[in-house]
């Protein structure tokens, strides 16, 4: 029995979107239909340290930022036309080091997919409000490939480790340079795969944008290993 996104527009109606929706996420990205858009411009995401809890539900982990946080970190640009504030981050993996992410491109599916949402802060006041509404959330979805070469560096405190479902951490981070797979120096966000609407189970709607190469991530090393995270 299917009880995949087909089976949840059936029992609710208010998730028609997804058994009828031609935007569903997740999609498989074909990159030559895709069409280059000249006025792009690159998306900037402030560098600063967030504090916040990173929760294993048993399907993927999710990192909230604290809410009392002093500083805030805002994602611009882009096709954007707001402010977003950074939120909260999804990393989405399998039980091996394959077939993890959440979208695909040209029928690849790869070992993991980070995505890291924010909601329009010019226009809502916190996450809950902004989901339900248009322009309301937007996602930055990265893809995650494993590499013995230079690779994502990030600056994390974590207070434990948070290997079984339910278990929640403290947590802090910094991403530092990006090192995309193959790349030979860090890369920028200029370099954006496109950007696509899509509709969430919820009937929410969230902007995704999705970067051209995936993450070089070290395997084996705790953050390079999928079934570690």
């Amino acid at each position: 029995m299917d009880l995949g996104p087909a089976f949840w527009g059936l029992i609710n109606p208010q998730w028609s979107l997804c058994s009828k929706g031609r935007r569903q996420s997740p999609i498989n990205i074909e990159p030559d239909k895709l069409l280059f858009d000249p006025h792009l411009r690159p998306v900037q995401v402030d560098k600063h340290k967030v504090a916040g809890h990173l929760h294993n539900t048993g399907q993927f982990l999710v990192f909230k930022a604290d809410k009392d946080a002093k500083t805030r970190v805002n994602i611009t640009g882009g096709p954007l036309a707001y402010h977003y504030q950074f939120e909260e981050i999804y990393i989405h993996y399998g039980m091996t080091n394959d077939q993890g992410s959440e979208h695909q491109v040209n029928n690849y599916a790869f070992p993991a997919e980070i995505q890291v949402f924010g909601f329009n802060a010019e226009l809502y006041h916190n996450m809950s409000e902004a989901q339900h509404k248009s322009q309301g959330l937007v996602a930055i979805s990265l893809m995650v490939q494993f590499s013995r070469g230079r690779c994502l560096e990030i600056d994390i405190d974590c207070d434990k480790d948070i290997k079984r479902a339910g278990e929640r951490a403290w947590f802090r981070m910094r991403i530092g340079r990006i090192w995309v797979l193959g790349g030979e120096k860090p890369t920028n966000t200029r370099e954006l795969f496109g950007n696509l609407r899509i509709y969430s189970q919820q009937n929410h709607a969230v902007l995704f944008l999705l970067y051209p190469y995936p993450l070089a991530l070290h395997h084996g090393n705790g953050y390079g290993d999928a079934t570690q995270l």
